[in-house]
């Protein structure tokens, strides 16, 4: 949880990333889907 919490920070000051967050977001919810299943 600590590393979320880091990442998420950095990518809050990296505001410029937001179209790399958008797609490791979309990485993490397809890849738990497909765990889901």
């Amino acid at each position: 949880m600590s590393l979320m919490k880091f990442i998420h920070r950095k990518v809050k000051r990296l505001k410029d990333l937001d179209d790399l967050w958008n797609a490791i977001r979309i990485f993490f919810w397809c890849s738990f889907c497909l765990w889901a299943l």
